[in-house]
């Protein structure tokens, strides 16, 4: 009698097969919080089971775990702060990440319009980042750029901050938002109050001239603020700060006061974000003899701004107001009293920016600003 003997291959296909039915599989889709774009190459790993994946180019991914009740599956990406999900069997997963800030070199834009890593850049530069303003409790540019070095600073009899860089005066000075030239300067001098220091992401100074490419204001260096975006959560901050000061004698005193009342908030509806900051300066300064100064000055800086991103997201508009006032009254008194003069100023400035940008790819963008 002849015994015919299996080969071990035909079991195979049912190894396999009960292997596959065995497993359970999890699939979903990683997109960023900001932008609802999707996010590529995010590590996914199930730690218990020692089983990972990651995501394709349209944020989409798939994996096969072993039957269990729940997982715990984590989501990690360098520039994205890391996720930890849990699950069960059959659900189809969403997850969302937020934005993270790498620690790298700092980059800036020179006098020539070219990006450079900080130590590489061919004239003497400085920047200031948003951790080093926090820390040090700012509540005004004016406040962050005096306590640089190469940079002296006065105010003015009309309140205002008078600054020179490297022994030129604040008029050879070029001051840029964004890398724009600010407009409206009064007395030769841009008043830095007119930006709220909350809005503040960086500041980048150029000590060195800039005239060949930037015109004769910047003739001295070049002091470029960079704001922040957005806020992509929801915030809400205030600060107040009250300064006191008495000087003199019983026949000459000085007796000036100062109040600083700033707020920032923040909020975002789906699509739709929107932000509005604003910061309130009173300085009263009372004076038995005084040159002709102000004795009172109240400045008011309002800014919102509003970003809304399409379900296409390829159109993206941006809405910002800003509007920044000064009221002061000065005196010339004398020692029995009598005011021998008194001037009174009032300045307004109204300014509304909107910008559309058209995404077509992400090499190709069309910006558009009224």
């Amino acid at each position: 009698m002849r015994t015919k003997k299996l080969s071990p291959l035909l079991f195979l296909p049912f190894v396999i097969s009960s292997y596959l039915l065995s497993d359970t599989k999890i699939n979903g889709r990683v997109i960023s919080t900001k932008s609802n774009k999707p996010i590529q190459n995010v590590n996914i790993y199930v730690k218990d089971q020692k089983r990972g994946t990651t995501s394709d180019a349209s944020g989409n991914f798939e994996l096969f775990l072993e039957e269990d009740s729940s997982y715990s599956i984590e989501f990690s990406h360098i520039a994205y702060e890391n996720r930890l999900i849990k699950t069960v069997p059959g659900n189809l997963i969403d997850v969302k990440m937020k934005e993270v800030f790498l620690m790298l070199d700092d980059v800036i834009v020179s006098s020539m319009k070219c990006e450079y890593a900080l130590s590489n850049v061919p004239v003497y530069s400085e920047v200031i980042g948003k951790s080093k303003i926090v820390e040090a409790g700012n509540v005004s540019i004016a406040e962050v750029l005096e306590q640089q070095l190469g940079i002296s600073k006065k105010y003015d009899a009309h309140g205002m901050f008078d600054y020179n860089l490297m022994g030129l005066e604040s008029k050879y000075i070029l001051v840029m938002k964004n890398g724009k030239p600010i407009n409206g300067k009064f007395q030769d001098m841009i008043d830095l109050d007119q930006i709220l220091v909350s809005n503040v992401d960086k500041i980048e100074i150029i000590k060195g001239p800039g005239s060949s490419l930037h015109g004769s204001d910047a003739i001295g260096g070049v002091i470029n603020i960079i704001t922040a975006e957005t806020p992509e959560d929801s915030r809400l901050s205030l600060k107040y700060r009250r300064t006191m000061f008495d000087i003199g004698t019983d026949n000459s005193r000085n007796n000036s006061s100062g109040n600083i009342a700033s707020f920032n908030i923040s909020k975002k509806f789906g699509n739709f974000s929107w932000g509005t900051s604003g910061q309130l300066q009173d300085l009263l300064n009372q004076s038995s003899i005084t040159p002709l100064n102000k004795d009172e000055i109240r400045k008011l800086n309002l800014n919102t701004e509003m970003y809304w991103v399409s379900k296409s997201e390829k159109d993206q508009f941006s809405l910002m107001l800003d509007y920044f006032g000064q009221n002061d009254i000065g005196r010339d008194l004398l020692s029995t009293g009598y005011e021998l003069s008194s001037n009174t100023t009032d300045i307004s400035r109204i300014s509304t920016t909107l910008t559309h940008e058209w995404i077509l790819s992400e090499r190709l963008r069309f910006n558009q600003s009224l």
